[in-house]
C-alpha cells in the first residue's frame, strides 16, 4: 500500500505522503513483532528511497547513502523509515523488502496528477491519436533514465522470493532502464502515432515488449 503520485502530487501533499507512507510499514512491522508472528513479510520498497543524483541504482547500493531527489523526497525519505524499521525488527521478524523499478501495468492509474511517467506517455499518444493529433508535447529534456517494470513480472519475483532459503533484508528487482525519449519513441511507434518522425524497432526479442503492448492495449480498450 502507498499513497503517492506525480511530481505535482508530491509538491501538492507531501506531509500525507510522507506520514502515510512511513506509518503503514512501521505500524506493520511493529505490530507483527509484538505478535510474535513467524511467518514471513514483504514489503515494497522504492528506488525514490536512493541518491538521487544517481541515474542508475547499483545492486549494492545503501538507500541511506546521499539523499532523494527533491522532486520525490517526501516519498524516498518515507520509505527510507520502512527499511530502517526493517532493519530493526530483524531478525525477531523475518521481514524483506523488495525494491522494483516504476511499476506499470493494466490497472494502473490514469489521475494525471497520480501516474507515473510510463502510463502519463502512453496516456498522451493514445489520446492523440483518438483525436487525431499529430502533435504530441512531452516536458523536459528527455534525457534521466528511469527503470521500468512489468507488474506481472513484479508478481512472480515476490513470489520466487518468497520460496529463497535466505530471506534478504533488501532485493533489488532488475527492470528495464530506458530514458524517458527513448520510451517515448518507443510508445509512439507501438501506437502508430508520428510515424514519420520516429524509427520502428524490431522488438520481437524483447522480453519488456509484451508488458508494454498489453498495457497500451488495455488503455486502447478502455477509451475506445
Amino acid at each position: 500500500a502507498g499513497w503517492n503520485g506525480g511530481i505535482k502530487f508530491n509538491q501538492l501533499y507531501p506531509d500525507r505522503i510522507y506520514y502515510e507512507n512511513t506509518m503503514v510499514p512501521l505500524v506493520l512491522f511493529y505490530t507483527l513483532k509484538s505478535m510474535e508472528f513467524k511467518g514471513r513479510v514483504i514489503s515494497m520498497m522504492a528506488s525514490c528511497a536512493y541518491d538521487g543524483e544517481k541515474d542508475e541504482i547499483p545492486q549494492e547500493a545503501n538507500p541511506l547513502d546521499g539523499k532523494p531527489n527533491d522532486s520525490v523526497a517526501c516519498h524516498g525519505y518515507a520509505k527510507r523509515n520502512a527499511y530502517l524499521m526493517a532493519n530493526y525488527v530483524k531478525p525477531a521478524l523475518d521481514v524483506g523488502l523488495i525494491c522494483p523499478g516504476t511499476v506499470y501495468g493494466p490497472g494502473d492509474k490514469l489521475d494525471p496528477d497520480r501516474t507515473k511517467v510510463m502510463m502519463s506517455l502512453i496516456k498522451k499518444f493514445v489520446d492523440a491519436t483518438k483525436a487525431g493529433d499529430e502533435i504530441v508535447t512531452i516536458w523536459g529534456s528527455g534525457l534521466p533514465i528511469r527503470e521500468f517494470i512489468y507488474v506481472k513480472d513484479l508478481a512472480k519475483e515476490i513470489v520466487d522470493h518468497l520460496e529463497l532459503d535466505r530471506f534478504p533484508l533488501l532485493t533489488q528487482v532488475p527492470g528495464y532502464s530506458s530514458s524517458i525519449k527513448e520510451l517515448a519513441e518507443r510508445i509512439a511507434s507501438i501506437v502508430g502515432q508520428m510515424k514519420k518522425r520516429f524509427t520502428h524497432t524490431n522488438y520481437s526479442y524483447d522480453k519488456y515488449f509484451k508488458g508494454l503492448m498489453e498495457t497500451i492495449r488495455w488503455y486502447e480498450n478502455l477509451v475506445s
